[in-house]
């Protein structure tokens, strides 16, 4: 299979994956309500992002030092098992003091569910650590088939609940914890022949690979927190119950609708700058941005006229409250400028000044916070969209103009689309490449 056949999979894969997810969390949202959906979304944010800082960048590191440092795969492979699997214990256990410790954050659950969750949650921890080995051969089969397997079983698993009338938010929990549970097996199965248990852990290594998966950490830590700290805020603020983290969750799952395309067609476009440089890159990417900048303002303008409809046919009346309408407006102009600041983001890791979409995230993630503790006790989730609105539009800002001084990107050229951009992307995503090119950076996504 050509390097551009695989770059389709795992991007149709991808897109599957969100899809399928999105249909998992709308059949939840309708059985369990505002408060259950609610819960529910905050245990998976929180677990998330305790995966991301647990892994320290050991899987993204693992692919460069397989293919960049030509590692020997089996000296990687067996030391990131030998790691997760230790770490994933000591997450395991954090995770369950936390539910323990932080009760009226977390909401009641009975001890066996928080047992379950937690050891569920090291299981991530093994299985996004062990997929690196697959990453760094670009195995897009196994790959792809990993991407959706995690939601088609809380998919049929929750289906199966709800007909039997025993979904509740509890055994929601256990079973998104089964479909990672699930996808680990396969993913240890898929690089079994990789691991060599007899082989000695090579401290040596593990320190330059912990040194280097820091760096690479930090942005999708941010990220994700980013993505995230809205709806954590609006528990901490609001404890009585999780009604707001439901209805604010819904509209956020929503405007995801905004960024699919992007998300799809990003790698296979980013893929064409290879081989390119100085002006020509950074005609490129203005290029890709005036298509993100596009598509993301007709979808937001889409999500705001239609948002009242969408909420009801998805999630019911009970979730198109007019805060919950209003939220998914601003936030689905958020999500138009994370389509934008993601082209800017990944021409920065991709020319080696990853650094500077670090620090441009640190500063979006300081203005949310920030907002989200003077607006939300006031404007309650209104309060939070905009808060979520204003950290990314510092991050886009920040991008485009370090993109501007240091390569020449402009960005008063990134926003109106001409017919050369629609004929290079049917080009670009129908027709071979001939550059060659590299597995991108793994990244955990936000799938309420």
């Amino acid at each position: 299979m050509s390097f551009a056949r695989k770059g389709i999979l795992v991007s149709a894969s991808r897109l599957m994956q969100i899809l399928i997810g999105m249909l998992a969390t709308v059949l939840f949202a309708r059985i369990l309500h505002k408060d259950g959906i609610g819960q529910y979304d905050l245990f998976y944010r929180v677990s998330l992002l305790a995966v991301t800082v647990a892994a320290m960048g050991f899987g993204n590191a693992s692919v460069f030092f397989i293919n960049n440092q030509k590692i020997p795969r089996i000296q990687v492979a067996t030391d990131a098992l030998k790691f997760s699997s230790v770490m994933g214990l000591v997450l395991s256990a954090a995770m369950g003091l936390s539910y323990l410790a932080f009760k009226n954050y977390f909401g009641a659950i009975s001890v066996p569910t928080g047992v379950i969750y937690a050891l569920g949650t090291g299981a991530m921890l093994v299985a996004v650590l062990m997929r690196a080995s697959l990453v760094a051969n670009f195995r897009a089969r196994e790959m792809a088939v990993l991407d959706v397997l995690q939601p088609t079983v809380l998919l049929l698993c929750g289906g199966a609940l709800a007909v039997t009338k025993h979904l509740t938010t509890e055994s929601a929990m256990i079973v998104f914890i089964l479909g990672h549970a699930v996808t680990g097996v396969v993913t240890l199965f898929y690089v079994g022949g990789d691991i060599h248990l007899a082989l000695p852990f090579d401290w040596q290594l593990f320190k330059k690979m912990i040194s280097y998966g820091l760096k690479l950490a930090a942005a999708n830590l941010l990220y994700l927190l980013l993505a995230s700290l809205s709806v954590m805020l609006l528990r901490y603020i609001h404890e009585d119950s999780f009604d707001a983290v439901g209805l604010y969750g819904r509209a956020m799952n929503v405007t995801l609708m905004t960024v699919l395309v992007p998300m799809a067609m990003g790698p296979l476009l980013m893929a064409r700058w290879a081989g390119l440089s100085g002006q020509g890159m950074a005609h490129q990417v203005e290029m890709a941005a005036r298509l993100f900048a596009t598509y993301g303002a007709a979808a937001a303008v889409a999500m705001s006229v239609l948002g009242k409809l969408l909420l009801t046919l998805l999630y019911t009346r009970e979730f198109a409250t007019p805060e919950a309408v209003r939220s998914l407006q601003i936030l689905s102009i958020s999500a138009a400028t994370i389509a934008v600041s993601g082209v800017y983001a990944d021409f920065l890791a991709g020319m080696g000044k990853a650094i500077y979409t670090t620090l441009s995230l640190t500063a979006a993630a300081i203005v949310t916070g920030v907002l989200c503790l003077c607006l939300i006790p006031k404007y309650w989730i209104t309060g939070a969209a905009v808060a979520t609105l204003a950290g990314n539009v510092v991050n886009l800002c920040i991008c485009a103009i370090v993109c501007r001084r240091l390569y020449g990107v402009r960005p008063s050229h990134s926003w109106r689309l001409t017919g050369e951009d629609v004929r290079y992307v049917w080009r670009s995503l129908f027709r071979r490449s001939g550059a060659a090119e590299q597995p991108t950076e793994e990244k955990l996504t936000i799938l309420p």
